[in-house]
């Protein structure tokens, strides 16, 4: 029986996982389009009320709720690259990406110690979600903090300006 769990555990996590990156070719074509700017507030603003709720979701809504979540961040990554590209001189823009995941990897690896640790001394992932959304107002607010920037104009296939 806890194999069976365990797998359907698994199935679930991969569903929702591949359903949620095909957000990223949304956010792929809306950072073609949009402000990256306005598209990574917008994605973070999306999240915190999520965050927030999850907590306190059980079965299907806890997983459409995830869903959400991970498909919302998945669709500002295109946004957060361009955010990265327009505001690192191009000599350092490829250790900016490398420090950009560094950083994504490390917060990853201790998020999951804390996550372990909280559950032990909670019962629950509760504050661990309250993280998560405390922090979700704080990347969004501190890309509000971004200098505007000016529509992008559409670049052909052959590098010309349309």
């Amino acid at each position: 029986a806890a194999d069976s769990s365990y797998t359907e555990i698994g199935i679930f996590v991969g569903t929702v996982s591949g359903v949620a990156s095909l957000s990223s070719i949304i956010g792929g074509w809306m950072a073609d389009r949009y402000s990256a700017r306005a598209i990574y507030i917008v994605f973070w603003a999306l999240q915190i009320p999520l965050l927030f709720a999850i907590a306190s979701l059980s079965d299907y809504t806890l997983l459409l709720a995830i869903l959400l979540v991970l498909s919302f961040m998945l669709a500002f990554a295109a946004a957060e690259n361009m955010l990265v590209a327009h505001y690192t001189p191009f000599r350092w823009r490829a250790v900016a990406y490398g420090a950009k995941f560094v950083l994504a990897l490390g917060v990853g690896g201790l998020t999951v110690h804390l996550a372990g640790w909280l559950f032990d001394r909670d019962g629950d992932f509760a504050t661990l979600f309250a993280l998560f959304g405390s922090t979700a107002i704080l990347a969004g607010t501190a890309a509000f903090l971004l200098p505007g920037s000016s529509p992008q104009m559409a670049v052909a296939a052959n590098g010309r300006v349309k």
